[in-house]
């Protein structure tokens, strides 16, 4: 790492850095950084992805605690406390996020997704840990934002003597490097760029940063540890496995499809009449062989109905109810109609 002068009592000092006695070890930055990631444990694809499909019914509500967040009760300031005896478990107001809950001790939930989902207990005392030397970080850190707090893409496990790097601050160059890194796989193995595209994560931005001074490009670099299957993932049943290839690789559930490229697709339709006949169930037991319409105006259903995602679409203005009974023998019907758009867009644009 690069030395930096401290000042005391007016007396010059050179900065002592305790990570420089781990870097001596490895004939490189490089080298280092790929010993940490390849010591590191993301969560398996279809593991985030179930989380994923959840929020959307039911949007995550957890945050950590941040000095510098106001909190409201009933329109007044409050103070949150989150010592064990004191702690209150009901939502409060924080101005351009709405109702929150702040977690007990600022992981209490992030540790219990991994458990409910892996059955892995972390960060919870020796004596119960399953991952031991180990510590819960947060990719892209944004903790008091609900989907970045709670969302298994956002977090991975860290052998202890790394934790520290990514809480350091970034103008370190091989903490940004090791940052820069672990975003970069977390965007390739869970295909965060059409993720974000559903509806209910338009407002979530998750980025790499590429102008950091280095000749390695992170995407890049992240590619090459995955094919390579030096990457390590947390499956359902807990087991450990090696992430064999990218999430662009692997075959889509069709609810990844539906919640992504589909609802993208529709929110930029502008012809009136398929508009239409996505509303009729004829047509869609037609072309996607469903039992139910695809799209149903919210206008005309005050609560919505059974079968169908709670988080709505917008096209032309108009909100809509959007079908989620889809199983896997309606992808390929819906990959032709997703193709076929595709083709049809192509030529108006073509056309013009």
């Amino acid at each position: 790492m690069a030395k930096k002068n401290g000042q005391s009592n007016n007396v010059k000092l050179e900065i002592i850095d305790g990570f420089d006695g781990f870097l001596e070890l490895f004939k490189s930055e490089e080298e280092a950084i790929e010993f940490i990631v390849k010591h590191t444990y993301f969560f398996h694809p279809d593991v985030v992805n179930k989380q994923f499909e959840s929020f959307i019914n039911m949007p995550p509500k957890y945050v950590r605690k941040s000095s510098g967040t106001d909190y409201y009760k009933d329109g007044k300031k409050i103070e949150i406390i989150t010592s064990k005896n004191l702690y209150n478990s009901s939502p409060v107001f924080v101005k351009g996020k709405g109702e929150v809950i702040v977690d007990r001790d600022g992981n209490k939930n992030v540790r219990d997704e991994i458990k409910n989902r892996t059955h892995h207990i972390v960060s919870e005392g020796r004596s119960r840990n399953t991952m031991k030397n180990f510590m819960i970080t947060h990719i892209w850190g944004k903790t008091d934002d609900p989907y970045f707090f709670s969302s298994m893409w956002n977090f991975c496990i860290t052998p202890l003597y790394a934790a520290a790097l990514t809480d350091k601050d970034d103008s370190d160059c091989f903490c940004r490097q090791l940052k820069n890194l672990l975003k970069a796989i977390a965007m390739e193995i869970y295909n965060l760029s059409e993720k974000m595209n559903a509806n209910a994560f338009k407002s979530v931005k998750v980025s790499i940063d590429n102008k950091l001074n280095t000749d390695k490009d992170p995407s890049k670099w992240a590619k090459k540890l995955i094919r390579n299957n030096e990457i390590n993932v947390i499956n359902e049943n807990g087991s450990i496995s090696k992430i064999k290839q990218t999430n662009n690789d692997q075959p889509k559930r069709v609810s990844t499809i539906v919640n992504g490229e589909f609802r993208n697709i529709l929110g930029r339709l502008e012809d009136d009449d398929l508009i239409k006949k996505l509303q009729d169930i004829e047509y869609c037991k037609r072309n996607f062989s469903l039992s139910y319409c695809i799209l149903i105006p919210k206008e005309k259903k005050e609560k919505r109905p059974k079968y169908y995602y709670k988080d709505i679409i917008i096209i032309k203005d108009i909100k809509y109810y959007l079908c989620q009974e889809w199983k896997p023998y309606h992808k390929k019907k819906l990959n032709a109609w997703i193709s076929n758009q595709k083709e049809t867009s192509k030529l108006r644009i073509e056309a013009l």
